[in-house]
């Protein structure tokens, strides 16, 4: 089955995935150099260019974090 995603659904997509890296509790990934090739893999697969990449992560940072109990 093909899914077919508009370029607004992508890009809440990744900016979901860039929260869940800089974010996740308990991640190892905690430093910006461990994050840094995990940030570049999913802007490759994604194909998104370096300035788009760089509004979605400062989105994701600016995002608080969720608290669940």
């Amino acid at each position: 089955m093909i899914v077919v995603l508009g370029v607004l659904q992508i890009e809440e997509l990744y900016s979901e995935i860039l929260y869940e890296i800089l974010h996740v509790v308990g991640c190892d990934a905690s430093a910006e150099e461990e994050r840094t090739p995990l940030f570049s893999y999913l802007q490759e697969t994604f194909k998104l260019d370096h300035e788009k990449h760089s509004q979605l992560l400062e989105m994701a940072r600016a995002k608080e974090v969720k608290v669940t109990y």
